[in-house]
């Protein structure tokens, strides 16, 4: 305005000061003015009033503090906090803050952060304090960290329950292999004892007897083969249980092996007056690929329990031929009897080892229990199935007015290529007659320490027109060896001084080509390899019957005189 006011004087003849004219002065004033304005008292900036808005608007609490503490600014968040610290009757800890890495209050958690505040002369004249609400922030690192502690003790108990789990299959196993070496123990321990009762006894059947004496006897005998089947179930049952048992393949005929288990039941039939029957399908293969022995053995177990819980009537043994695959075909065995049946309620248990169907002091029928444990694990080693079927009493079959209990088996038998059919073969390598060769003459070392069993042997080596040879140790049967020729060597495993394995070792290596034959108490799984290992060329078991000891000798003289 001071320019325009100038030059208006001018122009209307009103000159003050003469014919001076004042518009450039006005002007050069005019400039100045606007110059301190702008930039001296900044009347045109914009940036206090965006940065009082952004301190109005900042979302934290922010407090501008003095040099002597006290408050000479707050946003609208600040102020907020201070009316619920002053409703709350608590005073704020500003002084504090700085050494502070929370500040809590009302189930709030803030994070503090303090500034100090300078002039343009490097002094400090205040603070800027920010209080930042870092609540859920906190919960989630809190839980997070909750959850990371319980994650390591969550580890931490895996990893004690994985000691634990060590420890305990490392116990298991010390048990596992006591075990074994019990079971060991007790067969040897039990079978030479047995071995001298039931080889005396069958030698006194075998003399003149009175009716009263053959009759004990015989009694003397079959309560020893009894206890014999007890023993070979338990180590059976055992060697299942660890895996340890094979099934081998043979070939052999289902009718033949039919045969020979009601052969062999005849006598227990016989005496509790109850007729053994067989009803074979005509579509029943003649020539299968399996393990007869252990098939055997299973429905040798059947038709026996079959007999044991039969009072009268009969027990039928049936067999059919099932699916045919490509190169398996099915067979199903099924034994049924007229005796006490099995109640609903006990034949899903009956499989189980130990099971029975009256387990009181006062039951009727003895048994360990272990039978048809042992049967069912034997069908599953050889892929098939087991069960039972024990019906309300209805007359299934003119020759069996009741069925009382009905097992049956299914199992997968490999369908043989055409050639001749394989009979079954005995537990014992059976020889063919035209290979018997003449055992009078032969010679046989035996090298067995229990008196008894010496006894035993040498009688039925005798019988057999053999001459022996005892010693009581391995070492004496290497010196034997060193100054004597022998046909045969038949070694015993335990014995002092010396056991078999290390006296065969010493033999062979010092040349001798003579068989040895293990004659052992030791039954368990893996026995026969080791006699094996040690350069033993066979392996008997104890007892030993007269006709498992004659096919032996058989063997080996004519291998050995060839």
């Amino acid at each position: 305005m001071v320019p325009f006011a100038a030059n208006f004087l001018y122009v209307s003849g009103i000159r003050p000061w003469g014919y001076i004219d004042l518009t450039s002065l006005g002007f050069t004033v005019m400039g100045l003015v606007f110059y301190l304005g702008v930039f001296f008292f900044k009347l045109f900036d914009v940036l206090p009033t965006a940065l009082d808005k952004l301190f109005r608007q900042l979302p934290d609490a922010v407090f501008v503090v003095d040099k002597g503490g006290n408050i000479s600014n707050a946003n609208p968040p600040a102020r907020r906090l201070l009316d619920e610290f002053a409703q709350s009757a608590v005073a704020m800890p500003l002084a504090q803050l700085s050494e502070m890495s929370q500040l809590r209050f009302k189930q709030k958690v803030y994070a503090p952060s303090v500034t100090d505040l300078h002039n343009t002369k490097g002094q400090v004249v205040g603070s800027l304090i920010v209080l930042r609400d870092v609540t859920e922030h906190t919960r989630d690192q809190e839980a997070l960290r909750s959850e990371r502690n319980r994650l390591r003790e969550t580890n931490e108990r895996l990893e004690r329950t994985l000691e634990e789990a060590h420890l305990l299959a490392a116990q298991a196993a010390d048990a596992s292999m006591a075990k074994s070496l019990f079971l060991a123990n007790m067969s040897h321990e039990i079978r030479t004892p047995m071995n001298g009762i039931i080889g005396m006894t069958s030698m006194l059947l075998d003399t003149t007897l009175s009716d009263d004496q053959r009759r004990y006897a015989e009694i003397v005998k079959q309560s020893s083969e009894s206890l014999l089947l007890l023993l070979n179930d338990i180590l059976d049952y055992s060697k299942i249980e660890a895996g340890k048992l094979e099934i081998k393949e043979t070939q052999f005929d289902p009718a033949e092996l039919v045969g020979m288990v009601i052969d062999e039941s005849k006598p227990f039939a016989f005496d509790k007056g109850i007729a053994l029957k067989t009803d074979l399908d005509d579509t029943l293969p003649q020539s299968v690929i399996g393990d007869p022995l252990r098939v055997k053995q299973i429905l040798v177990n059947l038709v026996g329990n079959a007999i044991k819980f039969t009072q009268d009537g009969c027990v039928l043994l049936k067999a059919r031929q099932g699916k045919v695959r490509k190169d398996w075909l099915t067979v199903q065995f099924t034994v049924v009897d007229t005796g006490i049946g099995v109640p609903s309620d006990k034949q899903e248990y009956l499989f189980e080892r130990f099971s029975q169907l009256d387990a009181t002091n006062t039951r009727k029928f003895g048994g360990t229990g272990l039978g048809l444990a042992i049967c069912k694990q034997l069908v599953q080693l050889m892929g098939g199935e087991i069960g039972l079927y024990s019906p309300p009493r209805h007359p299934v079959d003119p020759d069996i007015p009741e069925v009382g209990a009905e097992f049956w088996c299914e199992l997968n038998f490999k369908i043989p290529t055409p050639s001749p059919t394989s009979s079954i073969p005995s537990p014992d390598e059976e020889v063919a007659e035209q290979d018997l060769v003449d055992l009078v003459g032969h010679r046989v070392l035996v090298a067995e320490d229990n008196r008894t069993n010496q006894k035993v042997i040498q009688s039925m080596l005798k019988r057999l027109g053999v001459s022996s040879t005892i010693v009581e140790s391995g070492a004496a049967a290497v010196e034997s060896v060193a100054h004597s020729d022998f046909d045969l060597i038949l070694m015993d495993i335990q014995m002092p001084e010396m056991d078999g394995h290390e006296a065969t070792r010493v033999l062979r290596k010092n040349g001798c080509s003579t068989p040895i034959i293990a004659l052992t108490a030791h039954a368990m799984q893996g026995d026969k390899d080791l006699c094996l290992a040690a350069g033993m060329n066979d392996y008997i078991t104890k007892p030993v019957g007269m006709d498992a000891l004659r096919m032996i000798l058989h063997k080996w003289f004519k291998s050995r005189d060839r």
